[in-house]
């Protein structure tokens, strides 16, 4: 039998659909980390490398950080082309790529994620080579640059308590990465959405969230450029940060 041949740059075509949408007709950030989710896990599954895969052998992927960049948001009923990549480790991480253009090719929204391979039992990163072919095709492919610095933590502005509820959790028992990204677009009421549109996000995931727990967020701003901090209310620990910077319609 031959072998499968491995597609270093995975695309998927999505219709955005109503329920994606916002108050102006725009592609919320929420549901465009879902698309990244589920276009990402596709390649994985390709790659040998995804959510079964690795479960079989104790292993389960987590998101540690993701930057997006906005350029042009899609609207209801448009056709775009999710395009995402491996491009290797840097040091414990894995680096995943995604690129969103239209159906005329035009470059829409570019963002940056990086994962952690971690052991289910001792919660250990572990490190997996990538396939050769797809590495070696993948190496330094970068659709943006990552921020160096890393989100200080927030002057205490204004705090608010999310308890967890049911639809914020997963398969893997605690808070869905997407979870947090809706937690903290409500953080900002419908008046300031309509006047304004994201330009850059951010999001650090430093620890995990579980069922009955309560996280305080903490935010903070400068401008239409805001810091964002999530605590466990049970340890006072830092669960994630956030930085997402706007622009004035």
């Amino acid at each position: 039998m031959q072998d499968k041949k491995l597609q270093p740059v995975w695309s998927e075509e999505i219709v955005i659909r109503s329920f994606d949408i916002d108050l102006k007709n725009r592609l919320k950030i929420s549901s465009l980390c879902n698309y990244f989710q589920e276009v990402a896990g596709h390649h994985a599954e390709h790659l040998g490398l995804g959510f079964h895969h690795m479960r079989n052998a104790g292993l389960v992927w987590v998101l540690s950080r993701l930057e997006i960049a906005f350029d042009q948001f899609p609207a209801w009923n448009d056709h775009v082309t999710i395009q995402t990549w491996p491009t290797g480790n840097e040091r414990l991480y894995y680096r995943r790529e995604f690129l969103v253009s239209d159906k005329d090719g035009q470059k829409l929204i570019k963002a940056v994620s990086f994962w952690l391979l971690i052991n289910s039992q001792n919660k250990r990163p572990k490190i997996l080579p990538l396939p050769e072919e797809v590495e070696k095709q993948n190496t330094k492919r970068y659709v943006m640059q990552a921020m160096d610095e890393t989100i200080p933590s927030p002057a205490p502005e204004e705090t608010t308590i999310i308890p967890v509820r049911y639809g914020d959790l997963d398969i893997n028992q605690h808070v869905n990465n997407v979870s947090y990204v809706y937690w903290i677009t409500d953080l900002f009421p419908a008046d300031y959405h309509y006047n304004h549109v994201p330009a850059f996000f951010r999001i650090d995931f430093k620890q995990e969230v579980k069922n009955n727990e309560s996280v305080q967020i903490i935010k903070s701003r400068k401008g239409n450029d805001f810091i964002i901090e999530g605590k466990n209310c049970a340890d006072h620990k830092t669960c994630f940060r956030s930085f997402v910077s706007f622009s004035d319609i």
